[in-house]
């Protein structure tokens, strides 16, 4: 048997490639994986067990159970006399309320579940604002949190200036794959506990500066919005949260050239200001060991890096030292990420308040302005065409409202599985 947290893709490339191996239990992608009837609202992308058969007619068994601890893996195997697997069965078991707690551990979890609540209610800050990082906000456009956490990583490795430059480095970013939770500033009279900040980054990363010249960070960048879809409900983690770059995509462009304007934040100048990105110059960037070391698809770093400085620093502990020195936090929006649509070549909206105040999800398509009144460029006509032609515009206005609004009621539906109505 082997367990590892390489991908499904890989997990079958493992299994298809070593004969040794009877059984592959994988991780990383969090695939579900199902046979039948679902329990839940997860749709399986491809049967339990999935079964790989190698040229010398054995085979190998491929399994995951998804994430958040919602499933545990369960798979029966039979061997036949030359050990070569024969048959199987099993499926992922659901881990609700009708499966009962161990009481033996939780007697033996105890003290330590009470020295982790002494320590996740300490306070490490103070927020005046909702730092917003769900998963259809920071792997689709700028947050608010995303700022937070590449000006936290950034502001670890200032030091003393030199006669030409203000720092080595300007530059940070943050994959939004590593953004995990929202800091409620309505919570806990908006006091940021370390339960807060492990929530957000629960990975225990450390952090490094990589020197890469302009053109690999254009590559990186690129990299950024490789797979973005406009309609997905999962967006994947390689989205990026940055420090110091100012940055423009047009999604409606080919892979590898949807970056049509990045600027840089100068590190050698005494007043930082933003500069075009240079293909030739070589710019120091901060980012997490697991980017470093091509998580999230960013091998190109790895490949063509031409400097590193690594620390043992955790980034929660990078997070909550920047959150002590600069409480209360008032990161928001700052135009450091715009992603135009390729259905209207218009910027993606914004977060509004609303949204920040209310569910932590985003659902896309509701994106389209209505506009009611009178075109100047036509004569004005009777009081009573006037009123017509305001209420048809109304009309239109609604039906608009009502088709996007079922649009938004369909995917909240596929996305959390409640019913809303539809129609």
């Amino acid at each position: 048997m082997a367990v590892g947290h390489s991908g499904f893709a890989v997990d079958q490339q493992i299994a298809k490639e070593v004969p040794e191996i009877d059984v592959v239990v994988g991780g990383h992608t969090n695939t579900f994986l199902y046979t039948g009837p679902t329990p839940s609202i997860e749709e399986p992308q491809g049967p339990y067990p999935v079964v790989i058969e190698r040229e010398d007619g054995s085979r190998a068994l491929v399994v995951q159970d998804f994430a958040f601890g919602k499933y545990m893996g369960f798979l029966e195997i039979l061997f036949d006399e030359e050990g070569k697997v024969s048959s199987w069965q099993g499926n992922p078991i659901l881990l609700d309320a009708t499966v009962p707690e161990d009481p033996a551990i939780v007697e033996l979890l105890e003290p330590y579940g009470q020295d982790v609540k002494r320590r996740v209610r300490q306070k490490v800050g103070q927020t005046n604002v909702f730092l917003k990082g769900d998963r259809l906000t920071c792997r689709m456009r700028e947050c608010n949190l995303g700022n937070f956490l590449a000006d936290a990583a950034l502001n670890y490795f200032i030091e003393q200036p030199t006669e030409t430059g203000w720092n080595f480095v300007a530059v940070a970013l943050w994959n939004a794959g590593g953004i995990r939770a929202s800091i409620d500033e309505r919570m806990n009279e908006g006091n940021v506990t370390f339960e807060d900040i492990i929530s957000v980054a629960p990975f225990g990363n450390t952090m490094d500066v990589v020197a890469l010249k302009g053109k690999y960070l254009r590559q990186v960048l690129e990299n950024s919005v490789s797979d973005y879809d406009l309609d997905s409900i999962d967006p994947p983690g390689g989205f990026l949260q940055v420090s110091g770059l100012r940055l423009t995509y047009n999604v409606s462009m080919p892979v590898g050239s949807r970056l049509i304007e990045a600027h840089v934040r100068c590190a050698d100048c005494r007043v930082p200001h933003y500069q075009p990105l240079d293909e030739e110059q070589v710019y120091w960037v901060v980012m997490s060991t697991y980017m470093a070391k091509g998580g999230d698809n960013f091998v190109n770093i790895q490949e063509n890096s031409i400097g590193s400085r690594n620390t043992d620093e955790l980034d929660v502990d990078i997070i909550i030292k920047y959150a002590q020195k600069y409480s209360p936090i008032t990161t928001g929006l700052e135009n450091r990420v715009t992603v135009v649509s390729s259905r209207d070549d218009k910027p993606l909206p914004e977060v509004t308040d609303a949204t920040q105040a209310g569910d932590p999800y985003d659902f896309e398509g509701i994106t389209e302005t209505i506009t009611i009144g009178m075109s100047t460029e036509e004569p004005v006509g009777e009081p009573e065409s006037i009123l017509d032609n305001i209420i048809s515009e109304i009309d239109q206005g609604l039906d608009v409202m009502k088709t996007n609004l079922d649009e938004a009621a369909e995917k909240a539906n596929k996305l959390l599985g409640i019913g809303l109505p539809i129609g």
